[in-house]
């Protein structure tokens, strides 16, 4: 009995595959048929054991459909990532390709700032060339005010040249006016003037109007008036002046004197002879 049953099971399990729902129906169905052929106690085990298997059987049924759901998971990304690798390699995102584009995206970025520089600098060439034809438009401006004003002073100052028209004119008025030089410059260019005139009045000195720019009145003064004039200093030096006057006339007498004693004797000499 055992034989037979153990026959028409395998008999039933060749007709369907390993794991499908069929196969749990044919040894569900062959459980029943045997657990109906047995009796008494071993029935109620015969059913347990039964619905075990059937559980069992559809845990790994289960089980199967998820391995299969994340295989195919699997393989579909697995394909995703080849085709991705294989566009890479083989079209315009090569690595070599990519290094290309890089290297022309830096070029152009070079060539734009290139061009920006170039228009910044030309934009200032040309601001500072206004700015200096400005500059220089200003500067010719003064300059020519600077000649104009020049020419009409050289005009105002042409009044009074010296030409030949009014030379004898300018010659008068010089000789009636003259001018007195008679002072000495400090080092902040103030002028000390002639404090009194000078003794001997001639040709060769200054004329009168030489001491009016010091306030002096020209008036006819002896020798003896004007060192009375002097202060004591020049009293003195007058004095060792006037001594040494008198020790040159004494020296002039004595030699006067021996030259004429060596003249007398000299006569002597001859008449003798």
């Amino acid at each position: 009995m055992a034989t037979r049953m153990c026959l028409k099971r395998a008999k039933l399990f060749s007709n369907f595959p390993l794991n499908s729902v069929a196969r749990t129906f044919c040894i569900a169905a062959a459980e029943v048929e045997k657990h109906s052929q047995d009796t008494g106690q071993g029935k109620k085990k015969k059913e347990k054991d039964v619905d075990k298997v059937l559980a069992y059987e559809q845990y790994r049924e289960n089980v199967q459909n998820t391995r299969e759901i994340f295989r195919a998971e699997h393989e579909k990304k697995q394909a995703k990532e080849r085709r991705r690798v294989e566009e890479l390699n083989r079209g315009s995102f090569s690595p070599v390709e990519q290094h290309k584009k890089a290297v022309e995206d830096i070029r152009k970025y070079n060539e734009n700032k290139e061009i920006d520089r170039k228009s910044k600098l030309e934009e200032r060439r040309k601001r500072m060339a206004i700015q200096l034809e400005k500059q220089k438009a200003e500067n010719d401006a003064k300059q020519r005010e600077r000649n104009r004003e020049l020419v009409l002073k050289v005009i105002e100052e042409s009044k009074s040249f010296v030409t030949m028209e009014n030379l004898e004119e300018k010659i008068q008025e010089v000789l009636k006016t003259e001018t007195n030089y008679n002072f000495a410059l400090t080092a902040d260019r103030r002028k000390i003037m002639s404090r009194e005139p000078p003794t001997n009045l001639g040709t060769q000195g200054p004329g009168p109007a030489a001491y009016q720019g010091a306030g002096l009145k020209f008036t006819t003064r002896t020798k003896q008036d004007s060192w009375k004039m002097r202060p004591e200093v020049e009293d003195e030096i007058n004095e060792a002046d006037t001594n040494e006057v008198v020790t040159n006339k004494a020296d002039i007498s004595e030699s006067s004197g021996s030259d004429s004693e060596s003249s007398d004797d000299d006569v002597e000499k001859n008449s003798k002879r």
